[in-house]
C-alpha cells in the first residue's frame, strides 16, 4: 500500500540478479578473467624472453688435394766448355746431358765424346765438360768425383769442406809440385787433415 513515501534506493546487492549470491558470482567471473589474463602474459613473456635455440654448428671439411708433390731435385755443378757454367737445379734421375743442356749447351771447343752423356747425376755433383785437346783425365764428372789435377779453384769449391782459401791452396800446390799421385797426396795441402780428408775421398779422383 502505497503510504505517500518513495521507497529506498536499491542497495548495488539488489541491482545484481540474485542479491549477495550475484554479487559472490561477479567476484568469480572477475578472477576467472584475471587468472586468463595472467596466462596469458606470462605466456607471451616465456615466448619473447626465453633464449633461442643455438644455431647448428656445421664443420665443413675440404678435400685433400689432388695435386702431385713437388718433384725432387737435384744440384749440379756445371762446369768447362759449357755457355752458362753453373749450378743447375735439376729432376732427380737426370743425366749429364740434361746438366749440360741446362748450362746453356756446349761450346764449339767443347769434346763431348769425351762425356758419358747417358750418365745419371747425383746431387751435389760436378759435371766438367772438357775441350778438344785436353789431357786425359780431365773430366770430373760422373757421381761427382772432381779430377783434383785438373780441376781450377772454381770446380774444387763444389766439394765438401773446401772453400775458395783451401781451393786456392790446392791449385797453388799442384801448380809448385805437380799433380798429385794419390789422393792421400792432398794432406800436403796446408788445411787439409785427416777429417777433411775423408770428406773430400768419395768425391776425387787421382788422376
Amino acid at each position: 500500500t502505497y503510504r505517500g513515501v518513495d521507497p529506498p534506493p536499491p542497495t548495488r546487492y539488489q541491482l545484481l540478479p540474485g542479491g549477495r549470491e550475484g554479487c559472490r558470482l561477479h567476484r568469480v567471473e572477475s578472477a576467472v578473467v584475471a587468472a586468463l589474463v595472467l596466462a596469458v602474459t606470462l605466456g607471451i613473456w616465456w615466448l619473447t624472453s626465453s633464449p633461442s635455440t643455438p644455431a647448428a654448428i656445421v664443420e665443413v671439411i675440404e678435400p685433400e688435394s689432388t695435386s702431385p708433390p713437388p718433384e725432387p731435385r737435384i744440384a749440379v755443378h756445371v762446369a768447362g766448355e759449357v755457355v752458362t757454367p753453373g749450378v743447375v737445379l735439376l729432376p732427380s734421375g737426370s743425366r749429364v746431358v740434361d746438366a749440360v743442356r741446362a748450362a746453356g749447351g756446349a761450346t764449339w771447343r767443347a769434346a763431348l765424346s769425351s762425356l758419358n752423356l747417358a750418365a745419371e747425376l747425383v746431387d751435389g755433383g760436378q759435371v766438367l765438360v772438357p775441350s778438344v785437346g785436353a789431357p786425359p783425365g780431365s773430366v770430373a764428372v760422373d757421381e761427382g768425383v772432381v779430377a783434383v789435377n785438373h780441376a781450377d779453384a772454381g770446380e774444387l769449391v763444389s766439394l765438401p769442406g773446401v772453400g775458395p782459401v783451401l781451393a786456392a791452396r790446392i791449385v797453388a800446390h799442384r801448380s809448385q809440385h805437380g799433380h798429385f799421385s794419390t789422393v792421400e797426396d792432398l794432406l800436403d795441402v796446408s788445411g787439409i787433415g785427416e777429417a777433411i780428408l775423408e770428406r773430400l775421398r768419395p768425391h776425387v779422383r787421382v788422376p
